[in-house]
């Protein structure tokens, strides 16, 4: 770890590989969170709908092909098995919040705009 000196304060900072490691793994936990686990419940309310093959008269509603949800359900398990499925399933709004604050911030460090949460 690089250490620069500031009058009496001394900051640590990590390297670059540190930083992305830290960036992916925030990634995969909204990723999981906003996409894994939202699609589930909403495949399961009825309220996303699977379909064989994707059509034009689908947009504008909530439709997903097999294949997609397959590779989305593959998606989960590897994450599931990186990170053990109960480190990433976040439990209040604080912690969604930390959760995203972390990715954003993350992001920032690597040259990124504010702003950018998309996963």
């Amino acid at each position: 770890m690089k250490q620069i000196e500031l009058t009496e304060m001394v900051l640590k900072m990590r390297d670059a590989d540190s930083i992305s490691d830290a960036e992916q793994e925030a990634n995969d936990k909204v990723w999981y969170n906003r996409c894994h686990l939202a699609m589930k419940e909403e495949l399961k309310n009825g309220e996303l709908k699977l379909v064989k093959k994707w059509k034009p008269e689908y947009s504008g509603e909530k439709f997903i092909t097999e294949k997609s949800w397959k590779e989305c359900l593959k998606a989960g398990k590897r994450i599931e098995k990186k990170y053990g499925k109960k480190n990433l399933i976040v439990h209040s709004d604080f912690d969604w919040g930390i959760t995203n604050g972390r990715l954003e911030t993350l992001r920032w460090v690597m040259g990124e705009d504010w702003g950018i949460l998309d996963t």
